[in-house]
């Protein structure tokens, strides 16, 4: 069975990441990767996941006023 190559990781943690709901997942995800192949980064892979499903999932303003 071929290894997974960058590409697929990359595409993973740009496309793919970003959709989840929750950044604890990517972790999750991270942990069943680093079993695909001998030479995945795991923290690289963290990293550019976390930031793009920041980037993509803004933190909102939260407004608690309650008005009168």
């Amino acid at each position: 069975m071929a290894l997974m190559q960058r590409r697929h990781y990359e595409f993973l943690a740009d496309e793919v990441a970003p959709l989840m709901g929750w950044p604890t997942s990517i972790h999750r995800m991270a942990d069943k990767l680093s079993k695909t192949n001998p030479n995945f980064d795991r923290d690289k892979f963290i990293s550019r996941a976390i930031k793009n499903w920041e980037d993509a999932n803004p933190v909102e303003e939260l407004d608690d006023s309650l008005p009168y």
